[in-house]
């Protein structure tokens, strides 16, 4: 698995907690914006 950078990494982490807790794709997707926009302010 090549994954690039330490964002990619979160992203899939994300992925899978929210696969995990049992949401559907929308909340998902909901779920991820949310914590992009944060990760994105923590890395500023």
């Amino acid at each position: 698995m090549d994954i690039r950078s330490r964002k990619d990494a979160d992203w899939i982490y994300l992925m899978l907690k929210a696969k995990e807790s049992g949401k559907s794709k929308d909340e998902v997707k909901e779920f991820i914006q949310q914590n992009k926009s944060k990760t994105l302010m923590n890395d500023r």
